[in-house]
């Protein structure tokens, strides 16, 4: 009976703990997570580094108060290469406006290299992140 009334106990000890603990916590930041916030040019998939390369980015105002971006990329490899490239454009503090490009494709000779071109949608858009990833 003592051994049954002491099982009873724990139990109930480890219920109060695990379901009485609430409150505020902070988030746990990862390092290296928020590369897509700092930079102007990520590659989404890690094979790429080897692959592509950026060779030079510009951004400039179009007439109609919109911003234009431009990026040199080369194919770093012997043999043809296709991938997609999207950009994202954002506000002064790097939070998206709402303006997405979609995936273009781009396809690469060896050792090509090819000017990607986008303009904003959006007068807001003060920021950039051009994204790349490897077609499936």
């Amino acid at each position: 009976m003592r051994i049954f009334r002491n099982r009873i106990f724990v139990l109930a000890l480890l219920g109060f703990f695990s379901f009485g603990c609430e409150g505020a916590y902070r988030p746990v930041s990862v390092p290296g997570a928020n590369v897509e916030n700092d930079e102007t040019f990520v590659l989404l998939t890690r094979n790429l580094r080897d692959l592509v390369t950026v060779e030079g980015q510009r951004a400039k105002w179009t007439d109609a108060n919109l911003l234009e971006v431009q990026a040199r990329l080369r194919n770093r490899t012997e043999k043809p290469l296709q991938v997609e490239v999207q950009t994202v454009f954002k506000d002064k503090q790097g939070f998206s406006v709402n303006d997405i490009t979609t995936w273009h494709r781009l396809i690469f000779e060896p050792n090509e290299t090819k000017t990607y071109v986008v303009n904003s949608l959006n007068a807001k858009a003060r920021r950039f992140t051009i994204r790349v990833r490897e077609i499936k």
